[in-house]
């Protein structure tokens, strides 16, 4: 593959939560640049990734199958939102790190609770549906703070 085509597909994944960072910089009146950064942290520090990723590897033998994986990827989307907007309004911090350093001190339980939850699910063979929606549970508690 030449580079300039792999440089442009390896740019898609990010480009996927674009709309998603720009909500959230208007919603707390920051700019995009700092906004991303921490969006993309905070899904690091949460295994966001790893977890759509096994939202995508789900089984959709029907078409309710396809829905419920589509729900389960935008409601994935929306406690990422949810949670990067509390982070950026609750901290002053300019670097990710100290802004998810302090929203990880105000949510300590939960965020035990749902790292926990997910080490379980990482040792899983195959998570199918209803640990990913546990897993899921476990994140909106924690993103409805």
């Amino acid at each position: 593959m030449p580079h300039e085509l792999a440089a442009r597909c390896a740019a898609f994944e990010p480009m996927f939560y674009a709309l998603d960072i720009v909500e959230v910089a208007h919603s707390v009146q920051r700019d995009i640049e700092p906004v991303a950064r921490l969006h993309f942290a905070l899904a690091g520090e949460l295994d966001f990734p790893w977890i759509r990723a096994r939202i995508g590897a789900l089984p959709a033998e029907t078409h309710w199958h396809t829905l419920a994986k589509a729900a389960l990827r935008d409601d994935l989307a929306s406690m990422l939102r949810a949670l990067a907007a509390e982070a950026l309004r609750a901290d002053g911090a300019a670097d990710p790190a100290s802004q998810i350093a302090a929203w990880k001190a105000r949510n300590a339980v939960l965020y035990e609770r749902v790292r926990q939850v997910l080490g379980e699910l990482r040792a899983a063979e195959t998570p199918d549906l209803a640990m990913l929606s546990v897993a899921m549970r476990e994140l909106r508690n924690l993103s409805a703070r």
